[in-house]
């Protein structure tokens, strides 16, 4: 990716809200590619915060660092990795403890379908939404491993 950092501290970075409006989500982002707007970000949510269902252009990996996060009726712990491809309705998603995680998104993290514009790429996504969901998907592939289970 362009505009690689070669050190930035989760520990030590700025925490910055995710949203405006409400509290007990930050992230840092880590790296961000102008071009392809394809970002990774270090994200941490207090216990009991909710994000509404997701849609989002660009394939989104996770990997969970610390805690319990649930996305729609799957939860996954520390060490366990999800991905979900572009084009793929999923949540809601749930912090069951605090939680820290690594998204690395493979393009712009576009509006929920409830939010997203009339016209371009999102809107034709959401309209689609409702055939791909990510329960589905989920159920067609094995999408949650265990990193810390064996070798790469």
């Amino acid at each position: 990716m362009r505009g690689a950092i070669a050190k930035k501290s989760t520990v030590e970075g700025e925490w910055r809200p995710v949203f405006k409006d409400r509290d007990g989500a930050w992230t840092i982002l880590l790296n961000k590619d102008p071009e392809s707007q394809a970002r990774t970000l270090a994200v941490k949510y207090t216990k009991g915060f909710e994000v509404l269902e997701s849609l989002h252009d660009g394939t989104v990996e996770v990997v969970v660092l610390e805690g319990q996060w649930q996305v729609g009726p799957i939860v996954y712990g520390p060490g366990d990795y999800f991905c979900v491809p572009g084009g793929v309705k999923h949540g809601p998603e749930r912090a069951l403890t605090d939680v820290r995680i690594l998204v690395v998104s493979h393009g712009p993290l576009t509006p929920g379908p409830e939010q997203a514009p009339e016209k371009g790429p999102s809107a034709s996504l959401a309209r689609s939404a409702a055939r791909s969901t990510y329960t589905e998907y989920a159920s067609r592939a094995a999408v949650g491993r265990r990193l810390a289970s064996g070798p790469f």
